[in-house]
């Protein structure tokens, strides 16, 4: 399959599951089989405001037979995710929608460590913790108001305290703790 870098050389590479998925479904709706027959390479954009909270890989106008679609590729350097987005929907969601719903499952803290920048995320859902792109091995444990999940920063000890709000709507609160300094949540 051809694709377009942003120099606008053409490159060739193998075909992925979710590339073959959507370009299945497309070709179904013009009458071939053939993968290769009706496509049109794609016009490589400059990043634009539909990014949805990764770092914008690339973006192209890629006409199909129902129109232009703006198709969006955005790798997270916190998680590793990989986001595909066609015009603005991830998941068949706004980026409004997306973007809410990501921060009710994740809680980020952003500051400076030994000399460089450091993320540290929670995934609430799951209870992981990410730093940097990479998942830490916790230890969790029960304390009396609440519980604490502690990991080791490069030598620097730290622990996510979950501490009821006392409200129901609000659940539980977090707070990030190294060097039993208390770092402020990232404000993204």
């Amino acid at each position: 399959m051809a694709i377009w870098t942003k120099n606008h050389q053409q490159t060739t590479t193998t075909t992925t599951t979710a590339t073959t998925h959507c370009h299945s479904s497309r070709l179904a709706d013009l009458g071939s089989t053939d993968p290769r027959s009706h496509l049109v390479p794609p016009r490589l954009l400059d990043s634009g405001p539909m990014g949805l909270g990764g770092e914008l890989v690339a973006v192209w106008e890629v006409p199909l037979s129902d129109g232009l679609h703006k198709v969006g590729f955005e790798h997270g350097t916190t998680t590793g995710r990989r986001v595909l987005w066609v015009d603005g929907k991830v998941n068949g969601k706004s980026y409004k929608k997306f973007t809410e719903n990501q921060s009710k499952i994740l809680k980020t803290w952003l500051f400076p460590l030994e000399g460089a920048l450091t993320r540290v995320v929670l995934e609430k859902d799951t209870l992981d913790v990410w730093v940097n792109g990479n998942r830490l091995d916790t230890a969790g444990e029960f304390v009396d108001d609440g519980t604490e999940t502690h990991f080791d920063l490069s030598g620097h000890p730290a622990y996510i305290r979950a501490v009821s709000s006392g409200n129901r709507r609000e659940g539980l609160i977090h707070s990030l703790v190294v060097d039993d300094v208390e770092i402020p949540e990232a404000v993204e």
